[in-house]
């Protein structure tokens, strides 16, 4: 009796160990993908909760604008646009009435 090919082909061993891992993930990824589906679907809800509800608070303002501040930004090396710019300056606006005193 031969031995197995992939015993005596290190490309082939190599191959049978990739596959292996390949189905072990994608048993991984059955039992998870509910669970991710339902947490991407519950992050999503309080997202637009926090895009229709009223803030009652300056810390509620700041938050709506960092939420639409990460949609502005692009993962990217260029210059942010003025949109990005007036964002964060609005952020940082907010942030600094809110520690002076009243």
């Amino acid at each position: 009796m031969s031995p197995a090919p992939e015993s005596s082909d290190p490309v082939l061993a190599a191959l049978v160990e990739r596959d292996r891992f390949l189905a072990a993930l994608a048993d991984r990824v059955q039992i998870l993908a509910p669970k991710v589906l339902a947490g991407r679907a519950a992050v999503h809800a309080a997202e637009r909760r926090m895009a229709t509800v009223p803030a009652a608070t300056v810390a509620g303002i700041i938050a709506k604008l960092s939420l639409a501040l990460e949609c502005l930004e692009k993962p990217s090396d260029d210059e942010p646009t003025l949109e990005v710019h007036a964002v964060r300056s609005a952020i940082a606006d907010l942030e600094r009435l809110s520690r002076e005193p009243a």
